[in-house]
C-alpha cells in the first residue's frame, strides 16, 4: 500500500525543481540553437530562389533582344535563342543543383546538431544524477543533512552554469 508522507511532498518539489532548472538551463537554449539553424536554412532556401530569378530575368533578357531582331538576321535571331536556352537551362541546373546541396548540407547539418546536443544533454543529465546519487549515498542520511547535501549540491551546480564549465 501507498504510504504518503513528507518524503512524497519532497519528493514531488524535488522533481518540480528539476523540471524547472532543465527546462531553464537545456531545452531554452537547445531550441534556440535549433532556431537559429532553421534561420540560415531559411536564408540559404532565399538566396536559391534568388540565383532561380536571375536566371529567369536573363532569360526574358534574351527573349527581348531577340524580339527586337531584324527579318535578316533570323539566323541570328535563332543562335541567340539557341544560345539563351542553353544558358538558361545551365544556369537553372546550376541554381536547382545548388539549391538542393545547399538544403540536403542543411538538413544533414541540423540533424547532426540535433543529434550531437541531444547525446550532451542525456550525457549531462546522466552525470548530475549520478554526482547527486553519489553525494547523497556517501553522506549520513537524515533529512537535515539530505537538505544541506541538496543545497551544497545546487549551490555547486549554479556556480559551474555561471562559470561556463556545463
Amino acid at each position: 500500500m501507498l504510504k504518503l508522507d513528507w518524503s512524497l511532498l519532497w519528493t514531488a518539489i524535488n522533481l518540480v525543481i528539476w523540471y524547472i532548472l532543465i527546462k531553464k538551463f537545456l531545452f531554452k537554449p537547445v531550441n534556440n540553437i535549433i532556431a537559429k539553424r532553421k534561420e540560415a536554412n531559411d536564408a540559404e532556401k532565399r538566396e536559391a530562389d534568388e540565383a532561380k530569378k536571375e536566371a529567369f530575368d536573363l532569360k526574358e533578357k534574351y527573349d527581348k533582344a531577340l524580339a527586337n531582331a531584324t527579318a535578316d538576321g533570323e539566323a541570328i535571331r535563332q543562335k541567340s535563342r539557341d544560345e539563351a536556352k542553353a544558358e538558361y537551362d545551365r544556369i537553372v541546373a546550376e541554381a536547382k543543383a545548388k539549391a538542393d546541396a545547399t538544403l540536403a548540407e542543411a538538413h544533414a547539418k541540423m540533424e547532426e546538431d540535433q543529434k550531437k546536443m541531444i547525446h550532451d544533454t542525456e550525457n549531462k543529465v546522466a552525470d548530475l544524477v549520478m554526482e547527486a546519487t553519489k553525494k547523497m549515498m556517501t553522506e549520513k542520511s537524515d533529512k537535515g543533512s539530505d537538505w544541506s547535501i541538496y543545497n551544497d549540491f545546487l549551490a555547486e551546480e549554479e556556480k559551474k552554469i555561471e562559470s561556463g564549465e556545463n
